[in-house]
């Protein structure tokens, strides 16, 4: 129980959530994240908070049915359709590291 309460607390993704920016900070975002995960950037693992912080806004839960104690998965996106999907792996501690991303081929133009 403890743990599950430090896992809930530490999703910064809260029910009202809805993951909307706007194209430009998605962009720069998409931008940060993939070189901060890249060779060049030292393969990194950014928390959710780093990214969270990164593009101005909480993401919005997403694929929740298939969320797993250990996986979460929170989606940013564009009112023109523009996303960016991430996947975290959950530690014990309740913390959220950067595991895999989808997103828009508009954020590689």
């Amino acid at each position: 129980p403890e743990r599950e309460r430090r896992a809930q607390t530490a999703q910064m993704g809260g029910p009202n959530a809805d993951g909307i920016v706007d194209f430009d900070t998605l962009k720069s975002g998409f931008a940060w994240l993939s070189n901060a995960t890249s060779y060049e950037g030292g393969y990194q693992r950014p928390t959710y908070e780093e990214i969270a912080k990164q593009l101005g806004a909480d993401g919005k839960k997403t694929h929740e049915s298939s969320w797993e104690q250990d996986y979460h998965v929170y989606e940013w996106v564009t009112t023109g359709g523009d996303f960016l999907l991430l996947s975290f792996k959950v530690h014990e501690d309740g913390s959220e590291t950067w595991n895999s991303s989808s997103w828009s081929n508009s954020l590689k133009d």
